[in-house]
């Protein structure tokens, strides 16, 4: 039986008498038990290593190995953990994660010295109450253990550093957990908070908050009072606005918004003057506040997917910017101001609507990837000839190399350009300005596609009353909402939506169709702006319960607002 030892032993004595084993090592040894070679080191073993076996039990003579202070019995086949670890006073080290153990001894309360519990990836359900007399406690992982709720008494674990809790059930935390002013890193994504705790602004000591995943809409304006904060993950949330309180978390350098419904960015965002990292992918913004200039330690900023018409001239002041995506916005220009960021080594702003590149492009000198496919250019500027870095230049999305044979010509002022056969492009997404339809037809078209977060966005957007006008209503199918546990969409009586009223909101907030793409899931159903002069015949020729030719051919055709590269299948 293959294992790693490691002995401590005296220069005296017989050459016969057995080494004093501190360290024993089975990993990834195929075992289904213990072996029972270890008793012999009862009195010498510290550290014990069983991890990525198939042992289901551990024997009572375990449990007399009293010096044991790191024990990692990770991904066995362990249903319990026996009553007897009680006799491990001198633990501090435990890993259980990755078994079927479904309840915590009591007993556990014994292990006065545990600093560090793994848990993770075990059905426990509950934390038992003697767990919390674990004082010592630095660490605690319960990610994916089908947590429901913390004990009321957590807080007594005044001395933890680290505490991981994703994908349970968590709805709130106790407010016992403000005694935890230790507590330097916290991870709760993937649960259940519609609304941000209150106990998170006590932690003061915060320098890692991840709350990904989650059904906030706000975060409270106290958020302020983390002024240690470094990295803060709040992406996959409902979130519709930021407070102006975030800018008061100035040690911030990892920001992450990605997937949420954000309409606008405080100005107080310029003030997070140490941040690297910015992602405010997959939202619903339209422009962005000039304050960004003031983020001037700024290393990667992504836009990509939302709604963007203009960027601001200040974005030149980001002088340590890397990485720049903008990729699915409205933009018609890109400021000259561009030309600053010296530093900028990829700049993608594929899909927009983009006609000309500035001159100034051409002083980042340190560019390596630029990708300008699927906008309306009609040729590029002869600056880009100086981009000696570069290594890919995408203009196309049926393109083959990272980089193709540039022409240059001149214009009827003899100034220079650089074409080649991609140009003038031609964007074929664009092709659809006419293609703008009801959200309420896209549901019944396309009703087995939609889950409950795109459902409550429906709720959101068109409000409670909506039913005023007796004519053009069209009633919503009920049984979309039994398929997907949905009901609480119709508790406000929302079960017909008025046509002048849905008209009139969805010239804000409508959704955009292509002629190029089946149909995919997504969780942003009103994306872009109609246009005031859209004919109002048009809509309610689609509003109809019986789509007919060509206009259910290109709701099937319908553009999703996130990447398809995100999706795993229908």
């Amino acid at each position: 039986m293959p294992f790693f030892g490691i002995g401590k032993f005296s220069c005296s004595g017989s050459r016969n008498e057995p080494k004093e084993i501190s360290v024993l090592n089975y990993s990834h040894n195929n075992l289904t038990y213990v072996p029972e070679e270890i008793i012999l080191h009862e009195r010498s073993l510290e550290e014990l290593f069983l991890d990525a076996n198939r042992i289901n039990e551990l024997p009572r003579w375990l449990f007399q190995c009293y010096g044991l202070r790191i024990l990692c019995l990770t991904d066995n086949e362990f249903q319990a953990l026996p009553p007897a670890v009680a006799n491990l006073i001198n633990l501090e080290n435990l890993d259980i994660s990755k078994n079927d153990i479904r309840e915590i001894p009591d007993t556990i309360k014994c292990c006065k010295k545990l600093s560090i519990f793994e848990a993770s990836v075990n059905p426990i359900g509950r934390l038992p109450e003697g767990f919390m007399m674990l004082v010592y406690l630095k660490e605690l992982y319960l990610n994916d253990t089908f947590l429901e709720y913390l004990p009321s008494s957590f807080g007594r674990l005044c001395n933890l550093k680290v505490l991981e809790a994703r994908e349970n059930r968590l709805k709130n935390l106790p407010r016992s957990m403000s005694r935890l002013i230790d507590l330097e890193r916290l991870d709760i994504g993937t649960n259940e908070f519609d609304t941000f705790p209150e106990v998170l602004s006590s932690l003061i000591n915060l320098h890692e908050l991840c709350i990904d995943n989650n059904k906030l809409e706000f975060i409270s304006s106290d958020i302020g009072n983390l002024k240690k904060l470094s990295f803060f993950d709040l992406s996959k949330n409902k979130l519709r606005y930021l407070p102006e309180e975030l800018g008061e978390c100035i040690s911030l350098t990892d920001l992450h918004l990605s997937e949420n419904n954000l309409v606008g960015l405080p100005d107080s965002i310029g003030r997070l003057s140490n941040l690297a990292i910015l992602k405010l992918d997959l939202n619903q913004l339209t422009k962005i506040p000039t304050s960004i200039g003031g983020l001037n330690l700024l290393y990667e900023l992504v836009l990509s997917h939302n709604f963007i018409v203009e960027i601001p001239s200040t974005i030149g002041l980001l002088r340590n910017l890397r990485t720049l995506y903008l990729d699915e916005n409205e933009l018609s220009f890109i400021p000259a101001d561009i030309g600053s960021c010296s530093y900028l080594s990829l700049l993608s702003m594929r899909e927009n609507r983009l006609t000309y590149v500035p001159d100034e492009i051409g002083r980042l000198s340190r560019l390596k990837v630029l990708n300008l496919s699927a906008n309306l250019i009609q040729y590029l500027p002869y600056s880009i000839s100086k981009l000696k870095e570069l290594q890919a230049l995408w203009l196309s999305e049926n393109q083959t190399k990272p980089l193709i044979q540039l022409q240059q010509e001149k214009d009827k002022t003899g100034k220079r350009y650089l074409t080649c056969y991609l140009f003038p492009q031609e964007q074929i997404s664009r092709k659809r300005e006419n293609l703008k339809y009801s959200a309420i037809n896209e549901i019944n078209v396309r009703k087995r596609y939609l889950d409950d977060m795109r459902i409550h966005q429906l709720y959101d957007n068109f409000g409670h009353n909506l039913s005023k006008d007796k004519n053009y209503k069209k009633p919503i199918d009920p049984n979309l909402l039994i398929d997907y546990n949905s009901r609480d969409f119709l508790n406000n009586q929302i079960d017909k939506i008025a046509f002048n009223d849905y008209e009139n909101t969805t010239r804000q907030n409508s959704i955009r169709f292509t002629s190029d793409l089946p149909i995919f899931d997504h969780g942003n159903l009103l994306l872009k702006p109609i246009a005031d002069n859209y004919n109002t015949e048009q809509i309610k020729n689609i509003y109809l319960d019986s789509p007919s030719g060509n206009n259910y051919e290109r709701e099937k055709a319908f553009k999703v607002h996130k990447s398809v590269n995100r999706m795993n299948g229908i």
